[in-house]
């Protein structure tokens, strides 16, 4: 099974799991953790027997280009390429059958089932979506955009990977956007 599990920083080299996002988020804004639109992060991709992959990048870009994006071109059966914001550098995601090769500046080469990937790629998305939501109600700032952005391209994806036979109504349901 395929698993994307991402970690936001909070200081130079310390990085807390997602399950710690809302039970951290007063220490995050006291140490000034939280720029909406630059929050630092890595996203772990992880499969049983292989070695891990790790993305580290802004959060927002790194999710829209790795896990919609990515997931997007995946589902219409295209190779995917995206550059680094913040750094010199690209990750390519390449077809081979029904599988993916991931592989790019500052990553090992790794080969993943791509519809296990893809719906990895899209929980992680969503994870982020909801925490980037709470962000912006708690920080008490007007709709953001690029949150905006996100949340309508996640959608977008989601009803392609709908198309694919992939997921029913019900499980979406069960982890839909609306559970604010």
């Amino acid at each position: 099974m395929v698993t994307a599990t991402t970690y936001i920083r909070v200081s130079e080299n310390i990085y807390i799991h997602e399950s710690e996002w809302l039970t951290q988020f007063d220490a995050m804004v006291e140490q000034g953790a939280l720029d909406i639109h630059f929050i630092r992060s890595k996203i772990v991709i992880a499969e049983d027997g292989q070695d891990r992959t790790v993305f580290e990048d802004c959060l927002g870009p790194l999710v829209q280009n790795l896990c919609l994006f990515g997931s997007k071109h995946l589902l219409a059966g295209q190779d995917y390429k995206f550059n680094y914001w913040n750094y010199e550098g690209e990750v390519r995601m390449i077809l081979k059958g029904d599988e993916v090769r991931v592989e790019g500046d500052f990553l090992q080469p790794a080969l993943y089932p791509r519809r296990e990937l893809t719906k990895a790629l899209l929980d992680c998305a969503q994870k982020v979506i909801e925490f980037l939501k709470t962000v912006q109600t708690k920080k008490r700032e007007t709709e953001a955009s690029s949150i905006v952005y996100l949340e309508k391209l996640y959608l977008e994806v989601m009803e392609s990977y709908l198309r694919t036979g992939n997921l029913t109504l019900k499980s979406i349901n069960q982890n839909n956007l609306s559970r604010n």
